[in-house]
Formats: C-alpha cells, structure tokens, sequence
C-alpha cells in the first residue's frame, strides 16, 4: 500500500505564478494577520510589488502551526513536518534555497508488532497492506452508491464494508491499524468525523515525502528575514468600511491599513476569538460552522540508547481496537540521535490534552513495552504537544466533516467588501491541510489584492 494520500490525483495548481509585474499606488497598504507560513508568503509577494506591509503575530514566535523546538537538543518540527510529494513542489526549491538538508520517510517501511512483543513478517505486512488497499479503493468507489451523500461518513461505509472481509485475529488488528493511519492519522480526525465524499478529493504532488533536518521553523526565518513582523500582537477586532480596515489588538494599539490578509486557522475564527465589525456574511460564517479543526499531536521521546529496528522509518504496536492508537516515528534516521515520535489523533489526541505532559509520555512508553518488552530504558527527555489547547491553534488543520462540503474552502476565501482577504491551509480545497496549501494561498491572496491596485 502506498502511504499518504493513497490515490489522490496528482496535478498542478497555477497559483504560485509570480505576480503582476508592476508596482502598486504608493498609498497602499496592507496588515496580515497571523505569521505562519500563509501569511509569510503573502506578504513577502505583496511587499515583491510595492505594498507596505506589516504582519501581526499573536506569539512571540514565527510560524504558527510551525513549530520548530529544540528542547531534546536537535531541531524537531512539532507542528507541520514533512513536504508532502516532492516532485514540483514549490517548497522543494525553498527549503534548497535556505539550506536545509531533507531525509525521505518511506510509510511502506513500518514494523508492526502484536501484544505479546512479536513482530510481524514482511509478508504478515504485505497481506494486510493488500487489504488495506482494496477496502481504500472500495470506499473511493462508494462515493457513487444512491444512498451515499453529504451526511454519509467514512465510518459508515467501513461499517458495511469490513464484515465482507471477515478478518480475524492479527491480520484484522493489523488491517484496522493499516486504515486508521491511512484515514485517521493522515487527517487527525477520528473516520465518524470525515466525510466520505469529501475525503480524497484534494491533488497531492509526486515524489518523496520530505522531512527538514534543521526543521521548517528555519524555512520561516528564512522568508520572514526582510519582512516588518510583530510579535506578541493578539488581535481581538477587525472593522472595516470603504475607507479600509481597523485592527484592535488586546493590548490596546490599533491598526489601520487599506486591506488586511487572515491567516488565523478555522479553529481560531469558530472561537469568536476575534470580532468582526461588521460581522461577516451569513454565507462565510455557516461554511465556517460546518467545517471542523483535525487534531494531531506528538510526543517526542530521547532515550539513552535505541531499542528498536534502526531501519523501519515507523512502527506501531497492535491492539484489538485503534482508538487509542500511537504511530511511532524512527527519527534517528533524521538526526542521528536516539529520538522517536509518537503521533496521535482526533478524540485519542483531546483526551491526552486532559493529562499532564509525564502522564501523555507515560501512555506512550506502556505502549512501547507492549511491543519491546517492560526492559527498555525509560526516556530521558521528552516533549509533548497540546494543539486544541492552545488558543492561537484550537487545532492542527482542517477538513471537511459530515454534513460540509468542500466548496465550503472557497467560501471561506472570498473577500469581503475588498477589504477583507483570508488564506491558509483551511482555504484552499485543492491543498488542504498542507504548509504548501498554506503558502499557495497566500500567494492567492496578495495576487487579488494586486490586481485591485493595478
């Protein structure tokens, strides 16, 4: 089975052309909300044309749902991580350009271990892959059935499909395990939150899926180095009429620009975080009601020693059920260290938020004794994620639940009254999800604002 985005279409989109080559009335002037990598790239390409720019950051870091920490000691992406599809990504050439070395994950070089400590054979693997695959195809061709629509979810139709199948015993664990990272893990969603028709449809680009050794928090800096950004900038209210636009940050200043560009994730807008005066258009704030904030976090782990094969790129221990499942990734291949990171989602994920960080690292480290044995070493570092907490995120990135639709991204996009511009991830229905869905629509967006200035 081929992992990640299994059997989206690959295409191209044309919004990261260069814009128009002439320079905008000297009197414009832009704000962008939010300094992840949307907001990044659509200043940098105003700014390109002569815009004066100025980027407000609610963190006192760059990149937002980037996030490159270092407290194991080495450069480890918590947020985003990987460049999905290498082949004409436009993030392939950028991270080349900033210097940053990338390693390639292969999804099909995963270990799969059972409850009693013993792993499965390549062909065990295989088999279960095989299966894994067809019941993919088979949701994909459901998508057609008369009594599939918009309120159907992924777990609906696995429930009508698996019993055909009659897995049993460890071929059933592994099969499960094989969908929820396939489904599940890929979206941060649990299969009862995604909808079917939806699902699948967005363009995935060719190639190899990239990890960043000195992280993507270097690729930020990097494209951030000329821009005017500031940080610690909470903002709580966004007016705008004809004249232009009015922002008012927690700490009292107040921006005035002609037009701003949001780049606050769906999660933030939904909270009411941030007030609109006027209020947005009824048909921007029901798409906004019906799309929902995946949830995936991390647990990294340094140990004093590996205990595990050094070869599998991931690996995961079987268990009757996948709701509280743990993908474990070999990052001593990214950094020579003797680091793992668990990945967990949806409701797995929202529970552990509740536990203190040692308790989060402790679930994970049970589950590696169920695959190692209670001898490995505990781990001597660790760091956790908590995503749906953190105000600034109430998330990890977008999809389309039941009852929503797709198109509800494009509602999303558009402006509003010429003042109003929104990007990122949870605005592009071509390349959700993504940090080069991200940067594709903020270059969209500064594309807009430079035409209306021609």
């Amino acid at each position: 089975m081929q992992r990640r985005h299994i059997l989206k279409l690959l295409g191209l989109s044309a919004l990261g052309a260069v814009l128009p080559q002439r320079t905008a009335r000297a009197a414009e002037s832009v704000v962008v909300v939010g300094a992840g990598m949307a907001g990044i790239s659509a200043a940098r390409a105003l700014q390109a044309v002569g815009f004066t720019v100025t980027v407000l950051e609610a963190r006192e870091r760059l990149g937002g749902r980037i996030w490159t920490d270092e407290a194991l000691g080495v450069p480890l992406d918590m947020g985003a991580a990987w460049i999905h599809g290498s082949g004409r990504n436009p993030l392939t050439a950028l991270v080349r350009t900033a210097g940053i070395r990338t390693v390639a994950t292969d999804f099909e070089a995963v270990a799969l271990y059972t409850s009693d400590g013993q792993r499965l054979s390549a062909d065990e693997v295989k088999a279960a892959m095989e299966v894994a695959t067809d019941i993919l195809k088979e949701l994909e061709a459901a998508k057609t059935h008369d009594l599939v629509d918009e309120s159907t979810s992924i777990a609906d139709v696995l429930a009508e499909l698996l019993p055909q199948y009659e897995l049993v015993g460890v071929q059933k664990r592994a099969v499960l395990w094989a969908l929820a990272s396939e489904i599940e893990l890929e979206w941060g969603a649990d299969a009862s939150d995604l909808s079917l028709l939806a699902w699948n449809e967005d363009r995935a680009f060719g190639g190899d899926h990239l990890l960043l050794r000195e992280g993507y928090g270097k690729l930020i800096a990097f494209l951030a180095r000329d821009l005017n950004v500031q940080l610690n900038t909470v903002i709580r209210e966004i007016a705008y009429d004809r004249s232009g636009v009015r922002l008012k940050a927690a700490d009292g200043r107040v921006f005035e620009a002609d037009r701003v560009v949001i780049t606050l994730p769906i999660g933030v807008l939904q909270s009411g975080a941030v007030a609109f005066a006027p209020a947005l258009p009824q048909a921007k704030r029901a798409a906004l009601s019906r799309l929902q904030m995946g949830l995936l976090n991390k647990i990294a782990m340094r140990f004093p020693q590996p205990f595990w094969d050094e070869e599998v790129h991931s690996f995961a221990h079987l268990s009757e059920t996948t709701s509280e499942a743990f993908e474990f990734f070999n990052l001593q291949r990214l950094h020579a260290q003797p680091i793992l990171m668990a990945l967990t989602r949806g409701a797995h994920a929202r529970s552990l938020e509740n536990l203190p960080p040692e308790q989060v690292v402790a679930r994970a480290f049970e589950t590696l004794q169920r695959a190692f044995g209670r001898a490995i070493p505990l781990p001597e570092a660790f760091a956790v994620t908590a995503w749906q907490s953190d105000p600034f995120a109430r998330g990890a990135y977008s999809h389309v639940p039941p009852d929503a639709r797709r198109s509800d991204y494009d509602i999303l996009a558009r402006p509003v009254q010429g003042r109003l511009f929104f990007a990122g991830e949870g605005t592009l229905p071509t390349y959700p999800a993504t940090v080069h869905g991200a940067m594709l629509s903020g270059e969209r967006e500064a594309r807009r604002i430079a035409r209306l200035a021609e």
